[in-house]
This record gives structure tokens, sequence and C-alpha cells, in this order.
């Protein structure tokens, strides 16, 4: 059975929220981590990069399988490449909290300074407002490929 575009679209969509869901934790992780030099937490994000490089390669293929199969127009296609654009990106913010993770395993046993504990408090905002995104950032295309959506696919 052939998978109608719009359907392959919430598919992606789905996998994109997934993978965004997946970095948004492991930043949080490399965060927290940093504020209590917690070598365990660290040695975690780095673990759990596997499963956002997974992630997004899957994605990406999936992305370049309904480019072909698909052969989406217009503002579908706009929509895809965006979706193949934000992938890499969270593929390289997952990335950068590996390097984060990192240098707290290579600096646990060093002397910390004081002003490290009020680091929390400046990062409190982009946390609010990672957390608040991720909920939102489709809601304009959800109805769009909703199981009872009126929108021809012929």
């Amino acid at each position: 059975m052939r998978v109608s575009l719009h359907d392959g679209i919430g598919g992606l969509e789905l996998a994109l929220q997934s993978e965004a869901n997946l970095v948004l934790r492991s930043l949080r992780a490399a965060l927290n981590a940093l504020e209590t030099a917690d070598e365990e937490l660290a040695s975690e994000v780095v673990a759990a990069d596997l499963a956002i490089d997974r992630a997004s390669v899957d994605l990406h293929e999936s992305i370049y399988r309904l480019l072909a199969c698909q052969s989406p127009l217009a503002v579908d296609l706009r929509l895809v490449l965006a979706m193949l654009h934000v992938n890499l990106h969270l593929e390289r913010a997952g990335d950068e909290c590996v390097t984060i993770a990192k240098l707290v395993r290579l600096t646990a046993e060093l002397p910390r300074e004081p002003g490290c504990s009020r680091a929390s408090r400046r990062w409190a905002p982009a946390r609010r407002r990672c957390s608040g995104s991720r909920s939102t950032a489709f809601s304009a295309v959800t109805p769009r490929v909703a199981p009872h959506s009126s929108i021809s696919t012929t």
C-alpha cells in the first residue's frame, strides 16, 4: 500500500519531534552534569548520542525516500526541505551536548569556581523556551496531516 504524501510528511514530523525530544533531554542532562560536575551523568549524555545519531540518519533516509517516491511540490517541498535542515541542526546540537559532557569528564577533578552554580539561573530562560517551543513547533501543520483531513491526496 502506497503512503500518501501528507501521511508521509506527518510521519516525518513525528520523527523530527522525537529526535528533538532526545536532543532536549541530552541538553538538559549535559547542563546538569556541567552544573554539578557529575561524571556519570556526563557519560550518559555521551552514550545517548548514539540514539540521536541513529534517529538523524533514519529521518534523513526517510526524507530522501519521500522526495524520491512522492515528488512534493511548493509548500510541501519547502516543509520537507525545512525538516531536512532542522534534522541537520538537531544532530549538531546533540554533538555539542557530547562536547559539553566530555569537558565535564575532563574537568571533574579540578577545583570549582564559586560562581559556577549561578549558571543554572542564566540557563533557566532558555530551558523554558525550549520546553514551550517543542510542543508548538508543528502546530501550524498538524491539522493538515490529521487522519480525518479533508485534503485530497490524489
